[in-house]
């Protein structure tokens, strides 16, 4: 299910771009924070390129905020193409962790949301996208 909120920056009948979560992998493990990559797909649904200077986003698992990131993206994806970006994001898992069942294989709910900011000076553009994808698919480690 996507969502759409407004289009602040965009051309006039422009579509802000799609951002899918498409799983992430853990780089650092502290015990208070912990860092991953964490990999989106940004979809241009327009007839025109779209300029992004960076990302910031929530994502929220069953619910719950999960990690949170933001990153500087000097890209261009062309009109009604995609681009798969690698992004930091920054949370506490084991708390979530600790309130799930995360090794019964299940799926799990996930909302992203945040804003792309694009180049050019044209502001930054929301985006809100839900899903559904199974654990071990989304750490990279088979479940």
């Amino acid at each position: 299910m996507l969502l759409l909120i407004g289009c602040t920056g965009m051309r006039p009948g422009g579509v802000p771009p799609r951002v899918s979560f498409l799983g992430m992998v853990p780089t650092e493990l502290g015990l208070l924070e912990q860092t991953f990559q964490v990999r989106l797909r940004i979809e241009n649904p327009n007839d025109f390129p779209l300029s992004l200077q960076g990302l910031d986003y929530e994502l929220f698992v069953n619910g719950e905020l999960l990690l949170t990131g933001v990153a500087p993206i000097p890209a261009d994806v062309p009109p009604f193409e995609s681009l798969i970006v690698q992004l930091p994001g920054r949370g506490s898992i084991l708390q979530w962790i600790n309130s799930q069942d995360p090794w019964d294989g299940q799926s799990v709910r996930y909302r992203i949301a945040g804003y792309a900011h694009l180049s050019e000076g044209l502001g930054r553009v929301p985006f809100e996208r839900e899903g559904e994808i199974r654990l071990g698919s989304v750490t990279g480690i088979p479940i």
